[in-house]
């Protein structure tokens, strides 16, 4: 999982260049991807990822963009694991509302593709 100091220079890059993309952010996902599809078969594996993407989506420490990835993820392992479902749902109505915007934002985008 991409480490807490990665999560932090994704913030950190947020500040300087709040709306610009985010290399930072692009390297996190990019380090995510690998794990996602581990997930995806299998579920103990997922199990173990979202407990990280949990930690990374309450951390207030991380970049609300990372941590809406987060959020997202988890989101998507939930749709090939429906068990993950719930927590998936709990997980969206925890996180700040500031995160919560950035999701809302990104549905709205996703809809309309």
């Amino acid at each position: 999982f991409p480490s807490h100091d990665r999560r932090k220079k994704v913030d950190a890059e947020s500040k300087t260049n709040p709306h610009g993309p985010s290399k930072q952010l692009m390297t996190f996902a990019q380090k995510m991807g690998p794990l996602m599809e581990k997930a995806f078969k299998n579920e103990n594996d997922a199990n173990i990822l979202v407990k990280e993407l949990t930690d990374c989506a309450m951390d207030e420490s991380v970049a609300n963009s990372a941590r809406a990835l987060c959020v997202t993820n988890t989101e998507r392992l939930s749709k090939v694991h429906p068990q993950m479902e719930k927590a998936a749902m709990d997980l969206r109505s925890q996180v700040s509302p500031e995160v919560q915007k950035i999701l809302e934002t990104n549905d709205r985008i996703i809809k309309k593709e």
